[in-house]
């Protein structure tokens, strides 16, 4: 409904989709309770990184998609570059160990789309460019 609602909307949005870095060898490292602490606070590290109007969600197994609103893509690429750096910087203490991480991140633009779905296969698109090059990176293009 929300990406409904921006679609409809004369302004300008932009999608961002994440995909946590090797988060498989999370869980097979550290376990599945270790995982679901690590999602947990990238996910609080990606909303305290947003504006209030804008929407996160679970987006698929590791993957999480963000709704951008009245943001065009190089606002939206600054924003991914903030998440993508707290993220790098993150640590997460499981059990006396400290487990970091990575985030890989593509954005497009609801103007680079004739549909929502549209903008977020680009967007998708460009986060596995960015997996396939080298992973802990932003791609916009």
């Amino acid at each position: 409904k929300f990406l409904k609602n921006a679609s409809v909307s004369e302004n300008t949005f932009s999608v961002i989709m994440c995909d946590i870095d090797d988060f498989k060898k999370i869980n097979d490292t550290y376990g599945h309770k270790c995982g679901d602490l690590v999602l947990k606070e990238i996910s609080k590290a990606i909303v305290s990184s947003l504006r209030d109007n804008d929407f996160v969600c679970r987006w698929g197994g590791e993957e999480i998609l963000i709704l951008a609103n009245n943001t065009p893509l190089n606002a939206a690429a600054m924003a991914a570059e903030r998440i993508r750096s707290s993220i790098e910087k993150l640590e997460v203490e499981n059990g006396g160990q400290t487990v970091r991480c990575t985030i890989t991140l593509g954005a497009a633009e609801s103007s680079e789309g004739s549909s929502p779905e549209d903008v977020i296969s680009i967007a998708d698109s460009r986060l596995y460019t960015g997996k396939r090059t080298g992973k802990n990176r932003v791609v916009i293009s």
